[in-house]
């Protein structure tokens, strides 16, 4: 392995386990699965109300033409009896024109965890092998091992392993991060935990190599009060051989131990010097209303900036107020609003920046969501004022499996769907299975033959309409010895 690939390895090792390690205010992890945000979390099927997602597409809205366009990525979802996703199918596409295709494949154990993740790009018509991972589990459902492989035809390569550990308690004690150089496995990082008697993490190594030499290295240190509530978090620094203090953060509660204190402090000339802190005021539901931010100028604290938060009757935020202090005073900075519907989705979100010149309030940026009756996830729609004549984005998402409410839908028995319906130059079809060319035949309402076409290798496949006259048609679709019909509106 050249050392350029080298450093590129250890860069992502060791931005993987900046990922795994926990850094809460105070909430501190007893198991891996406290402890990380992993890849692995994406993988659970997407379930946001009551139906399972088949797919979604992003849309851009063209100001000149006024109307949406294709634009951004096409995923396409795959499921097995279980209701594990088995394939993410991605398209990418600017209106009309597809500019590439990769997909993942995953394979599950009778746990429903993931053993294997593959990454495949479409190119020159066949689906060809990029990169994989590999998992294992203890008998606490736990991952034990992360195997990343790259093809390297005919057979795949290893080239990156993680290896975790646990104690009886199914804690996690170990985290090794490996690569492999010229057949033999090089450690590039070593985490390890050590718990107190009730299973509080008390102390977390974290060491890192380049080259079979230790560079460098934090020690955290966790103190808890005798209520259980952490109070100090410290982090030491590997200095060559010592480990010399660095920074700690220092916690206080009140009486219904929510967090109320939160002071950062640097080791300097031997001492513990104040740098920040953060006060908190909560309401009698124990939700941060007022959010104080503090700098230590040798002498006071002096306010840098402050949050306001309203709720509504269900304590979901409905506004969060920023002003920052200069001038001897607070001043408007930005404002962020929230709106539900009657289940408390979220539907509506504005954030505004105030304009200090103009004295002004402007709009920044919008989100609006749309739910159907099921709390499924339909529509979601984005504008950010980043530039001048920001475009608005939009990602539809298709369910199956479950009655919708979504009018663009069209759906023929349990895996047979058309959609949008009714729709105007393109149809995409779901046939509920994968990798098998369609043979797809439309007619008129009087049983003419209109078109005829043949459509490969796509789980949602696209019928382009741009020479179909409007009105109402039947389709057949016929996929090996499965032919299925339906109907659907040109407008």
């Amino acid at each position: 392995m050249n050392k350029n690939l080298r450093f590129i390895l250890y860069c992502l090792a060791s931005l993987a386990v900046a990922q795994i390690k926990a850094q809460p205010q105070f909430s501190v992890p007893t198991t891996l699965k406290d402890l990380t945000y992993t890849n692995l979390s994406k993988h659970a099927f997407y379930k946001a109300g009551n139906g399972i997602l088949d797919s979604s597409r992003q849309y851009k809205f063209d100001s000149l033409e006024m109307r949406w366009k294709w634009f951004g990525t096409k995923l396409i979802y795959a499921y097995d009896s279980d209701a594990n996703k088995t394939i993410v199918h991605s398209q990418n596409w600017n209106d009309t024109s597809s500019g590439g295709q990769s997909r993942l494949l995953f394979t599950y154990d009778n746990n429903r965890n993931i053993l294997s993740e593959t990454t495949q790009h479409w190119i020159a018509g066949i689906w060809e092998n990029y990169s994989q991972h590999v998992y294992a589990y203890n008998s606490n459902n736990d991952i034990t091992q992360d195997y990343f492989h790259l093809w390297n035809s005919p057979d795949w390569e290893e080239r990156s392993r993680a290896v975790y550990a646990y104690n009886d308690s199914f804690n996690i004690i170990t985290i090794v991060y490996e690569t492999k150089d010229s057949g033999i496995w090089e450690r590039i990082t070593l985490d390890s935990f050590v718990y107190d008697s009730s299973h509080q993490l008390i102390q977390q190594f974290d060491l890192r190599w380049y080259e079979n030499k230790l560079i460098s290295g934090e020690h955290f240190y966790y103190t808890y009060d005798s209520l259980k509530r952490g109070v100090v978090r410290l982090i030491q620094r590997l200095d060559g051989i010592l480990w010399e203090n660095s920074v700690q953060w220092l916690y206080t509660y009140d009486s219904g131990n929510m967090n109320i204190t939160e002071i950062r402090q640097n080791w300097k000339d031997n001492a513990w010097e104040n740098i920040n802190q953060i006060q908190y005021i909560l309401n009698v539901n124990q939700k941060i209303t007022q959010e104080v931010k503090q700098l230590w100028d040798g002498v006071n604290w002096v306010n840098k900036s402050r949050r306001k938060i309203l709720y509504n009757g269900l304590q979901q935020k409905t506004m969060d107020y920023l002003s920052t202090w200069y001038d001897n005073k607070w001043n408007s900075d930005e404002e962020k609003t929230y709106e539900y519907d009657n289940n408390g989705n979220e539907i509506h979100y504005l954030k505004k920046v105030w304009d200090s010149n103009k004295l002004t309030w402007y709009k920044y940026a919008t989100e609006d969501k749309i739910f159907d009756s099921g709390n499924n996830l339909l529509s979601h729609q984005t504008w950010v004022n980043s530039s001048p004549n920001a475009p608005v984005f939009k990602t539809l998402y298709y369910y199956r499996g479950f009655p919708s409410g979504m009018d663009d839908v069209a759906k023929q028995g349990n895996t047979f769907m058309l959609y949008p319906n009714p729709t105007r130059d393109w149809l995409n079809i779901s046939t509920g299975t994968y990798g098998e060319n369609i043979q797809v035949k439309l007619f008129s309402m009087i049983g003419q033959l209109i078109l005829e076409r043949e459509i490969k290798y796509n789980n949602a496949y696209m019928l382009n309409l741009s020479d179909v006259q409007p009105g109402l048609y039947m389709i057949e679709v016929r996929q090996s010895k499965l032919l299925q019909n339906g109907k659907f509106i040109r407008e």
